[in-house]
């Protein structure tokens, strides 16, 4: 992925803040005919979060932290971190909604250079992150997590999964345009994840990976750094 493109993935998802939550509740930029199935998706996914994420949580490129009323019940600290002040604007509002402020840590930064403190954390959720990432980009950030977890920590990847459905409209890897509700448009680097693709990620980074979730838009895998 060259730098502009880069820029152009970081720029979108900074203007998205005040919409990026519409994509969980059917409301958002969609690539499948049935939207009801994002949310219906989603839920699953915040079932799977409040089972899986507790203790000292890293939420890595958290976004809005739409995940965090999913596991702060569970959780002794939370470290909210994403490259965009939008971004983490947001996530405190809705820490402070879910009255759980005063166990979050905000950071900004690029998370290809994570670098938050060795052995600190018990678990890292990484959403929506690894399908903008280029191998290349995906092996520096599975080393930085592999730092910043205390042994046996756990990893939660969920993201964006390859389906019959998306097939029809979309290319499984590759450049896309996006369009903001104001008309703006941005051009992102996108990937979709099968079950292959999932497997490879697992012996890549060394990852005892299991899948939790996999669905038509959204999918969820857990496990731990060998």
């Amino acid at each position: 992925m060259d730098s502009d493109l880069k820029q152009s993935t970081f720029d979108y998802y900074s203007a998205r803040a005040p919409e990026f939550d519409d994509v969980y509740t059917g409301l958002g930029p969609a690539s499948i005919a049935n939207r009801e199935v994002y949310r219906e998706e989603a839920i699953r996914l915040e079932g799977i979060v409040g089972r899986v994420c507790s203790g000292a949580l890293l939420d890595v490129a958290c976004g809005t932290a739409y995940w965090l009323t999913g596991y702060a019940g569970n959780c002794k600290s939370i470290t909210l971190f994403d490259q965009s002040e939008e971004m983490l604007a947001a996530a405190m509002k809705r820490a402070g909604e879910a009255g759980a402020a005063q166990k979050v840590t905000t950071v900004r930064g690029d998370a290809l250079e994570l670098d938050v403190g060795d052995s600190r954390f018990d678990c890292a959720l990484v959403a929506f992150l690894v399908s903008h990432l280029t191998d290349d980009q995906e092996t520096r950030l599975f080393l930085r997590l592999k730092r910043v977890l205390k042994p046996g920590g756990t990893v939660l990847l969920m993201d964006s999964s390859w389906s019959l459905e998306r097939e029809m409209v979309r290319a499984k890897e590759g450049e896309q345009e996006r369009t903001l509700s104001d008309g703006r448009t941005f051009r992102v680097y996108k990937k979709y994840l099968d079950r292959e693709d999932i497997a490879a990620v697992k012996k890549r980074h060394g990852l005892d990976l299991s899948i939790e979730h996999y669905g038509q838009v959204f999918f969820a895998a857990r496990g731990c750094f060998a």
